[in-house]
């Protein structure tokens, strides 16, 4: 969550604050000048938690003897 947060801030940083491409903006939402937002960064934590689940069941599956 920490770390998928921190890069959707870097890379709102330099797409929509540097390049101004206004990719997307949270404006109304006060967090990380405007290009992240606490709803989202919530939704990160479980969301990650769930990919992390389902590629160690993908790796184990397909990657190793395992899914034999």
């Amino acid at each position: 969550m920490c770390i998928t947060t921190l890069c959707e801030g870097i890379t709102g940083l330099i797409v929509n604050v540097w390049l101004n491409l206004n990719v997307w903006h949270y404006n109304l939402l006060p967090f990380f000048w405007g290009q992240c937002s606490i709803p989202f960064t919530c939704i990160w934590f479980f969301l990650s938690g769930v990919c992390i689940l389902l590629d160690d069941w993908i790796r184990l599956k397909f990657f190793t003897n395992g899914g034999e």
